[in-house]
């Protein structure tokens, strides 16, 4: 019911009983200012209430606009590059670091993060920023070391894991480094996979995949396992 409908049927009521009982008119003109101006004040705090929530509706709608903004900025990072003229390597590289972005974020928010403590990350900086891998890697709840790249003039493009490694885990490193723009071409467990690499991932070079398609971060996706 609108807060001005009971004062104003209030005030009918009342005029009314001011010409039925005219021994109480004195009294009955008060209570009659009273609340006239209470109806003034209940509909001025209804109209300031209106104004208030069409300015919550523009805040919002300012919000939703901006957000859409904002999740289509890549993609047009991508249109300029391409009038541009940027090669679709770079614009494709670019695609899989955002879709990554994407993943890494659903991922992270339903894995048990605990679980990951008993798992080593080993890797070797090089093309990506060390700090930025590193501090995600971190987050994520994995142990982090970041060794001296034994074959400096190949690109990362590897992945290794040990047999207690889930897929999952294996998941959020390959989307961390293709978020950071690395391209990885091979996925696998290491040929001994037990004893001091059982919980281990390694990060490195393979020079025998150096010229194999990169993994899309679609594939990576849809991977039930990675094998060798």
């Amino acid at each position: 019911m609108p807060p001005w409908l009971l004062p104003l049927a209030m005030l009918v009521i009342l005029s009314f009983s001011l010409f039925v009982n005219p021994r109480e008119r004195t009294r009955g003109w008060v209570v009659l200012v009273v609340i006239v101006a209470g109806s003034v004040v209940s509909v001025g705090q209804t109209c300031e209430s209106a104004r208030g929530d069409h300015r919550n509706r523009e805040f919002a709608d300012s919000i939703n606009a901006l957000r859409r903004q904002v999740r289509s900025l890549p993609e047009s990072v991508v249109a300029v590059m391409v009038r541009f003229g940027y090669g679709r390597e770079e614009t494709e590289r670019l695609r899989q670091s955002r879709n990554a972005d994407q993943e890494l974020k659903q991922l992270a928010g339903t894995s048990a993060l605990e679980t990951q403590r008993e798992i080593t990350v080993q890797y070797f900086a090089k093309e990506v920023d060390q700090q930025i891998v590193d501090s995600v890697l971190k987050a994520l709840k994995f142990n982090v070391k970041v060794g001296a790249a034994p074959l400096p003039g190949l690109a990362t493009n590897a992945i290794w894991f040990g047999e207690q490694v889930q897929p999952a885990q294996v998941k959020l490193v390959a989307y961390t480094l293709i978020r950071a723009g690395v391209r990885i071409r091979v996925i696998r467990p290491f040929r001994d996979p037990k004893g001091g690499r059982a919980r281990l991932i390694q990060v490195g070079s393979d020079a025998a995949y150096a010229a194999a398609p990169p993994f899309t971060v679609q594939q990576i996706l849809a991977a039930r396992a990675f094998t060798r």
